[in-house]
């Protein structure tokens, strides 16, 4: 994201572009909470005003001074956190991570990925558990900060269910059972569908719940 951003400003501006265009897309449901876009909004905002190829931006600060305005200057290496694990599991995919398609994927579809190691997935778990304990703790001086830190408390539980998944697809199950996932999933669905509707119009609220399906009905029918 920063790099494609960085090299965006930069070219633009050596060819004779007169602006920068920042999106945020929403590929198979837009599933990612909007303060998870606020990295990208903040680099391109800061990318925009200067453009040189070596600009190096301190975009923790940013984010925590600000955009979440959180005194513990915590809740920013969290959030750049969450988007790196993935590069832990050596699993380079092409605008996409393992841990997404592990929410979206039939098991036969994945069984594509053929991990050998699960030591990454334990690893991947154990720090989001850490992150959750962290953001528990943060106090963030904004008028949404209940809704900021549930919409990131979602984001952490989708992706803990990720990890779990992955390992009672791949064998290591730690005593991970259907009828848990199943719980999960079905109390995460609630959630998404909740924090959608403090924040967005309904329309596409049905689209981006039907796809927790896939996996809902494979635990009620118990396939994996």
């Amino acid at each position: 994201m920063l790099s494609n951003i960085r090299s965006a400003a930069y070219f633009g501006r050596r060819y004779g572009a007169t602006g920068l265009l920042n999106t945020d897309w929403g590929d198979n449901g837009h599933w990612q909470q909007l303060p998870v876009s606020y990295p990208g909004l903040a680099a391109g905002a800061a990318y925009a005003w200067s453009s040189d190829k070596e600009q190096k931006i301190d975009l923790e600060t940013i984010l925590n001074q600000l955009v979440f305005c959180d005194k513990s200057n915590t809740i920013a290496k969290i959030l750049l956190d969450i988007g790196n694990v993935y590069n832990a599991w050596g699993l380079n995919l092409v605008n996409s991570s393992p841990l997404f398609w592990l929410l979206q994927e039939p098991t036969k579809m994945l069984r594509r990925f053929d991990f050998e190691d699960l030591s990454p997935m334990h690893a991947s778990l154990k720090q989001f558990n850490k992150m959750m304990v962290q953001l528990d703790q943060i106090e963030l001086d904004r008028l949404d900060a209940h809704l900021v830190k549930d919409e990131i408390k979602l984001t952490i539980q989708m992706l803990q269910h990720a990890c779990k998944r992955a390992l009672l697809i791949y064998g290591d199950n730690n005593n991970i059972e259907n009828d848990q996932m199943l719980r999960e999933i079905t109390d995460i669905k609630l959630s998404f569908a909740e924090c959608w509707l403090k924040r967005n119009r309904p329309g596409g609220l049905d689209d981006s719940l039907k796809r927790f399906n896939t996996i809902l009905m494979e635990y009620k029918n118990e396939k994996i």
